[in-house]
């Protein structure tokens, strides 16, 4: 799963030897030329391979990798070729050992998923084909839960639904969770090798929705842990469930998994040549199938269809097309479509000063000097969803108290913790790894220029370019060093840099970023007192963006205008965020709601779903006349969001 950062990921199968023998597993009876390791010269060359094509994110398939004989040599060579993200997925036996456990974390490992099937120890160790198992995995996890911490991108469950543990999910669930796992993935059973024909061991995908729906309604009352289901088609979930896009992205892996591209070789003990493929293309070429239902599903593309074999073993009467969107039933079933996905995020507000003076500035100046930010931190606690959380306001690094709040929410364990900053006070490297080493897993950074004229010019502060310039190298350094945090680089497409703006993308990718987003200036207090000198038309800013090449090796996306002026070869940022915030003692959720609006143009336009809209001020000042509709959408309509960050 992908938290929070770059969705391509790749995978490298390093053999198939395995200290298990599962029932199900899908490398069945290993032949003789694919059970030698594959040298780990051939692996590190294709992890060269994955990081100079911009991979941001590497994992290590088996087999099982704590048995590999350079596995900690894979793991330090992927953190020196800059990875990230540093994944493996193991049976978790070897990591009952806490001393290996601390090698692959000092080795540069930032996440672990340990595959485990059941809270009962004979069910385990009979499905493993292992006595002991189950005590071994017990005491992995046991491990990895005290070092939560240290895994930058957290450590997870895999689970398969089967015969055995269908309908004791809650209770399963409710035993990990009390061993501190926060994050676990359910996946229906893939019906291979000894289960390909077995009904025992593969459960009817209604009995599967049917226990995974209550609990979904146990996780959302009490639990409240990451908790995703993968592998069920999506026609087989309850319309309200389907319609309500911002829980079905929560839940339904595959709105949130990795964009995984997988290297395998063949004949393992020579490296062989390696097969190279995308794992969705592969799932739908050759495991899955399209049933006839499928033809006329709104959710093709996003759903795979069931897997082969479970319709060699029931058939394919349960399925039925997702309806499209202009009928009856689709009105009742469609959720917000691509670009219009929700996130709901905690913001911490942080400080009533900043140190710069921008002349587009969002914040309302006096409205945050009136308020007392002392006592911010007790979101933290009030929040129950304890997931994403985001420090700003003002310039958040002026808050004496900073550090301590971000380590007071990972001590919480929130998931995701992000800092909005100018960046400037981040120039200084011993600032800048006291928040990281408090938590910090991602900051943004605002930069707005590759000229530090333009720069200083919107933020009124000379020097202020360079210091954040320096602010994106010390975080760069530090995510080489410690796998986190990931950094994005934000800029506001103001009068100011809207004719350089292909010039600053360009440079801002020299700096190796993550992501950059470009926001076209909203227009609302500085920016609107200022709007004759900030504000540029809508139509002459899509020139500018026309002119930009999206980077290789950088993310890059675009807010704030509407489809119809949109470049294509940047695409949208494709969220909308649900604020959650501390007002008057109490967490109180803001309108999901932009000041933007639609006017006469869009009455006719095929993408009116999906676009947010002009800047209510901005039509106001500028009218409708630049704006046309659509006449196709642009993309294939899905009735779900885009994969989420």
């Amino acid at each position: 799963m992908n938290p929070t950062g770059d969705r391509r990921h790749l995978e490298i199968n390093i053999g198939k030897l395995c200290n298990n023998a599962c029932r199900f597993c899908s490398n069945g009876a290993v032949p003789p030329e694919e059970r030698p390791w594959v040298p780990v010269e051939t692996v590190l060359s294709e992890m060269e391979r994955g990081a100079r094509q911009g991979f941001g994110s590497v994992g290590f398939l088996g087999g099982e990798i704590t048995v590999y004989p350079d596995a900690l040599e894979l793991v330090r060579r992927a953190r020196a070729l800059g990875f990230s993200r540093i994944a493996i997925c193991t049976n978790g036996r070897r990591l009952a050992n806490p001393r290996l456990v601390d090698e692959y974390l000092r080795a540069g490992v930032t996440r672990v998923a340990l595959s485990i099937h059941s809270h009962l120890a004979a069910f385990e160790d009979e499905l493993c084909g292992r006595p002991g198992a189950f005590a071994q995995k017990i005491r992995a996890i046991r491990n990895l839960a005290r070092r939560a911490r240290r895994l930058s991108d957290g450590f997870s469950l895999n689970c398969c639904i089967h015969g055995h543990n269908v309908d004791h999910l809650s209770e399963m669930v409710r035993f990990f969770h009390r061993l501190g796992v926060r994050d676990i993935r359910l996946n229906s059973l893939r019906p291979e090798n000894q289960a390909a024909a077995d009904r025992t061991l593969v459960p009817p995908f209604s009995r599967v929705v049917e226990r995974a729906l209550s609990l979904i309604e146990e996780n959302e009352s009490r639990l409240r842990i990451s908790l995703t289901f993968g592998d069920i088609p999506l026609c087989l979930w309850p319309a309200d469930f389907l319609a309500d896009s911002a829980r079905a992205g929560k839940y339904l892996g595959e709105l949130r998994d990795y964009d995984a591209w997988v290297t395998v070789y063949r004949k393992s003990g020579s490296g062989g040549e390696p097969d190279r493929f995308r794992w969705k293309d592969r799932r739908l070429e050759a495991l899955k199938r399209y049933v006839p239902a499928c033809r006329k599903c709104n959710a093709r593309g996003v759903c795979e269809g069931p897997w082969i074999r479970y319709c060699q073993l029931y058939g394919d009467a349960e399925f039925h097309p997702v309806q499209r969107p202009g009928s009856e039933a689709s009105r009742s079933q469609v959720g917000q479509p691509a670009t219009t996905r929700r996130r709901h995020r905690l913001h911490v507000m942080v400080s009533r000063f900043c140190n710069n003076r921008c002349r587009f500035c969002l914040e309302d100046r006096e409205d945050r000097a009136r308020h007392d930010f002392s006592d911010q931190d007790r979101a933290l606690d009030l929040y129950p969803h304890r997931d994403e959380v985001i420090f700003t306001c003002g310039e958040p690094t002026l808050q004496p108290k900073l550090a301590q709040w971000i380590r007071k929410a990972r001590e919480l364990g929130y998931r995701s913790i992000e800092l909005v900053t100018n960046g400037r006070r981040l120039c200084y490297p011993e600032l800048a790894r006291a928040l990281v080493e408090a938590g910090l897993t991602a900051v943004t950074v605002s930069l707005h220029s590759h000229l530090p004229r333009i720069h200083d010019r919107m933020t009124s502060s000379r020097g202020s370019q360079r210091q954040s310039a320096a602010a994106v190298h010390n975080l760069l350094a530090l995510r080489q060093e410690l796998g986190r945090p990931r950094v994005t680089v934000s800029t506001v497409l103001t009068r100011d840099n809207l004719q350089s703006i292909a010039r600053t993308v360009r440079w801002v990718a020299t700096l190796r970023p993550d992501c950059m987003v470009i926001n076209f200036v909203e227009p609302e207090n500085e920016a609107k007192r200022n709007f004759d000198e900030v504000v540029p038309r809508m139509r002459e800013a899509a020139v500018a963006l026309a002119a930009v090449t999206p980077p290789p090796d950088m993310e890059l996306k675009i807010e704030g205008l509407p489809l119809c002026l949109l470049p294509r070869a940047a695409p949208p940022a494709g969220e909308r965020e649900v604020i959650y915030v501390f007002r008057d003692g109490r967490i109180r959720r803001l309108s999901p709601t932009r000041r933007q609006k639609k006017g006469p143009p869009c009455r006719a336009c095929a993408e009116r779903r999906r676009c947010d809209g002009v800047w209510i001020e901005y039509a106001r000042r500028y009218g409708w006349e630049e704006f046309s509709p659509l006449g196709s959408p642009a993309a294939e309509f899905c009735i779900f969001p885009d994969n989420p960050i």
